[in-house]
Order: structure tokens, then C-alpha cells, then sequence
């Protein structure tokens, strides 16, 4: 799948975050200090990928949450992106050691990631709260943090 970045650029251009594009090859949205997306396009399509910054998780296509009960959510990229601006996928920061191991998005709806932490691990998850911009105001990021350790 290619990204149509000219669609990102216009879809984000009235919310507060940062943008940075190069070309048809990459495109990154900054939504806070931590969390940073990042869409490339590959010649082959198969290759083309969607991750965020200073993380290991990473998807070549829609992205797929599941739940204990069996019930999934499949979410093309343009869904994937509003779900977290209204705030049903949350950023998940995985933590080993005290560094940061990984950083992937989750459902509030379909979420089983504490299935699968290990002893020692701790995650945090923030709800992002990325609003338009209004003229030159600014706006105050919230940011909901619950943390799990095991």
C-alpha cells in the first residue's frame, strides 16, 4: 500500500502537531515529545510501512487490534490516525528496565497487551488529546497516563 502523504499533510494541516515530509518517501506527524509516526513508502508496496519513531512495532498494512474475547478491529491508515486523534487507540510506551523498549498503539476497545508483558516490564498508555489549531492560540496537550508493572 502507498500512503497518499499530500492527504496526510492536508488532513493534519489544522491540528497542532508537526509535520515533516521528504518527498514521497516519508512522512512524519509529531503528536507530543514522545510520540512520533512515521509512514514510508517503499517502491514495493508490500514494503511500504507504518511505525513510530524510537520503537520496534511497526505494520505494513491495515492494523489489526484484538481483544480477549475474540473480537477484532481492522483499521486502514486514515481510520488508524483519527481513531487517535478521538481517542479510542491510545499510544502505549513499553518500558524494560527502566528504557524504553517499545512504543505501539492499542485499542481501548480490543486490548490484550497485558496477556503478553513480562516480569519487569511496565507499560504506560496516554490518550493524546490533539486538538485544531485556533489562529495563533496554543493549546495544552493532555495527557491520561496509567502504568502497569508485573
Amino acid at each position: 500500500m502507498k500512503y497518499d502523504f499530500n492527504f496526510l499533510e492536508d488532513y493534519f494541516k489544522d491540528y497542532n502537531v508537526t509535520i515533516k515530509k521528504d518527498g514521497d518517501i516519508s512522512f512524519k506527524i509529531t503528536l507530543d515529545q514522545e510520540v512520533t509516526i512515521y509512514f514510508q513508502n517503499a517502491e514495493n508496496e508490500d514494503d511500504s510501512l507504518i511505525a513510530f519513531v524510537n520503537g520496534e512495532w511497526h505494520c505494513h498494512d491495515d492494523i489489526i487490534f484484538s481483544g480477549k474475547n475474540g473480537y477484532y478491529i481492522s483499521l486502514n491508515y486514515i481510520d488508524f490516525i483519527s481513531e487517535i486523534i478521538e481517542g479510542n487507540v491510545l499510544i502505549c510506551l513499553l518500558y524494560s528496565a527502566g528504557k524504553l523498549k517499545d512504543i505501539f498503539p492499542i485499542h481501548k476497545n480490543y486490548f490484550d497487551e497485558l496477556d503478553y508483558m513480562e516480569f519487569g516490564e511496565g507499560l504506560r498508555i496516554k490518550k493524546l488529546k490533539i486538538e485544531k489549531k485556533f489562529g495563533e492560540l496554543n493549546y495544552e496537550q493532555e495527557n491520561r497516563n496509567i502504568k502497569f508493572f508485573l
